[in-house]
């Protein structure tokens, strides 16, 4: 069986290594390490280089990766240098995955956007007009809509369309609070909301701060004290409005009559 040997050998006249890989067989091995490696290393060096000297004392050898000194060419038989040992490897345990980046914490709003049908906050600031109709807003949404109010103004928002909600009386409180919030509103559309008195009360009591061109309140359970209260609000100046939509409601022909003189007198024009 062949052992394929590397050999380089650098002689001191010449620096340019030159790098052999001999194949010996098992009777190289009784042989003087010069008759097994050196002679035939040599050999080969001066048939590729004609000119190299001839004297081995003369050049270094690595053999099979290891030095080997002058000393030992003339040792009697070639000895192989030990096997090197086995590569070791150490397994370590992979380090444990990061853990996930924290979700960003959820929208407390997110709900309310998706019934309005906005996408967000931004949107809520630059909207010029509400169209809120038919989303089956409830009064907790309208505190939510207040909330959001208080914290900045909505300064385009011309017209809010919110009739056909039944967000009822409940929700009053918190819309006329947010309507603080609008100073561009100029239409106001609560139509179809099962707001009675008690919705009216919360109203007058905050009215919006700017004068409305349109304010529709019919098709409500708003009864005769809820009529006088608007008109009470509309003589005293606090509810500033052009035309006021009131019919379908509970009031009697006492109710009617009492808002009509009190628009009659502001110059309001009134459908009861």
């Amino acid at each position: 069986m062949e052992t394929p040997l590397d050999v380089i050998i650098r002689c001191d006249a010449d620096d340019r290594p030159v790098k052999l890989r001999l194949h010996l067989d098992a009777a190289w091995l009784s042989r003087p390490f010069a008759d097994a490696v050196l002679t035939p290393a040599l050999r080969a060096l001066r048939a590729r280089r004609p000119a190299a000297p001839s004297l081995p004392h003369l050049y270094h050898v690595r053999l099979a990766g290891a030095p080997l000194p002058p000393s030992s060419f003339a040792s009697p038989t070639l000895s192989l240098p030990p096997p090197l040992p086995p590569p070791t490897c150490e397994l370590s345990p992979l380090p444990p995955p990061p853990a996930p980046a924290p979700a960003p914490p959820a929208d407390p709003y997110a709900s309310f956007y998706a019934r309005v049908r906005l996408r967000g906050e931004r949107a809520l600031r630059r909207a010029e007009e509400l169209r809120w109709s038919h989303a089956a807003l409830t009064a907790a949404d309208l505190r939510v809509f207040a909330s959001l109010a208080a914290a900045a103004p909505l300064p385009h928002a011309a017209r809010a369309y919110l009739y056909a909600n039944r967000f009822g009386s409940e929700g009053m409180a918190p819309l006329a609070a947010a309507l603080q919030a609008l100073p561009a509103l100029r239409a106001l559309y609560l139509q179809a909301n099962e707001i009675g008195t008690a919705g009216v009360r919360h109203l007058c009591a905050l009215p919006p701060p700017v004068e409305l061109e349109h304010l529709a309140l019919w098709q409500n359970e708003i009864d005769n004290d809820g009529f006088v209260l608007l008109a009470e609000a509309i003589k005293a100046g606090s509810l500033r409005v052009r035309t006021l939509v009131i019919h379908s409601n509970r009031a009697t022909y006492r109710g009617k009559e009492a808002l009509e003189v009190a628009c009659a007198i502001k110059d309001v024009q009134v459908v009861t």
